[in-house]
């Protein structure tokens, strides 16, 4: 079998293909087709020799070499369709949850902000653990003690921001 570097050859976050394949495969063509997943963004897969492949698992391994077990890959911006290699990092699955965007079924508009009847509760997750940062009448309370949970708990910058 051909190593990924005789296949494809990397260019700002895109692949293309080296050699003319079967099908739309040619010389020179980008490599992948965008699918949009249940919760995510865009994001390009690319298949060889029968087997499915994000691309930016493809970006990483040819910069860095394999990713360990267990380990992810996080898009730093939020956008998954952006595999530029400066946007990519190797992390835990709890360091990827730190770095999400506010889901779009977010009725707040805030991440980790939502009513709890007539008030206002503000929750963080962290070690898997659910914690309560404020319960009370005010929405720009419980917004305000939920960015300072982020920042105390060490979450990403772009955490909750909005989907791309």
């Amino acid at each position: 079998m051909n190593s990924i570097t005789d296949l494809l050859e990397y260019r700002d976050g895109v692949l293309y293909w080296r050699t003319s394949r079967s099908g739309p495969r040619c010389k020179g063509s980008a490599a992948g087709t965008m699918r949009i997943t249940e919760r995510e963004s865009a994001r390009c897969y690319i298949k060889i020799n029968g087997k499915t492949f994000a691309r930016s698992r493809i970006v990483w391994e040819m910069h860095n070499g394999p990713i360990p077990e267990n380990l992810f890959i996080d898009h730093i911006n939020g956008v998954k369709s952006d595999d530029r290699i400066e946007n990519l990092r190797i992390v835990t699955n709890q360091v990827n949850a730190m770095n999400q965007s506010t889901p779009k079924n977010n009725k707040s508009g805030v991440i980790g902000v939502s009513r709890d009847g007539n008030k206002w509760r503000a929750i963080i997750v962290v070690s898997y653990k659910h914690i309560t940062v404020y319960h009370g009448a005010s929405f720009e309370d419980a917004v305000s003690a939920r960015k300072k949970a982020e920042t105390d708990y060490g979450f990403h910058e772009n955490h909750g921001r909005k989907q791309a």
